[in-house]
């Protein structure tokens, strides 16, 4: 029988792949559209670029998927799982202390700090998670 850990892991893998990859497909597709959902102006913004983001944010959540194809619960799969949380919690952390430097100097509105919170508090449970050896019971 799998654990209550074992099974939150598993849905917040989803959660979390499924926030990111929406988001990328909206910035992909409809990068105006996206920006006036978060309420922030579009006007000033180019929006190819915001659409070349769109790209890694949808690649980042889709790699949370990855450890969920792993079948069984093996050594490799924990691997798998443990490099995937390393690797977007890092990007998350970036992002989010980006956006918070950004702010700061006047250069993206407010409603990006709700991109930077979001992105902070992904990382923090993923960073927390690894450091209290969660993934553990993936074994």
């Amino acid at each position: 029988m799998r654990s209550r850990l074992y099974i939150w892991l598993r849905i917040y893998q989803v959660a979390a792949g499924l926030c990111d990859s929406a988001t990328g497909v909206a910035l992909v597709l409809m990068p105006a559209m996206t920006l006036h959902l978060m309420g922030i102006d579009a006007a000033n913004s180019n929006l190819v670029w915001l659409s070349y983001i769109g790209a890694f944010v949808l690649a980042v959540g889709l790699s949370y998927f990855f450890p969920l194809m792993e079948r069984g619960q093996t050594v490799g799969a924990l691997a798998v799982w443990r490099m995937q949380w390393r690797i977007s919690a890092m990007a998350r952390t970036l992002i989010a202390a980006f956006i918070v430097w950004k702010f700061s100097t006047g250069e993206l509105p407010w409603q990006w700090l709700e991109v930077a919170a979001t992105d902070g508090c992904f990382a923090l449970m993923q960073w927390t998670g690894l450091w209290r050896r969660w993934l553990k019971d993936v074994e």
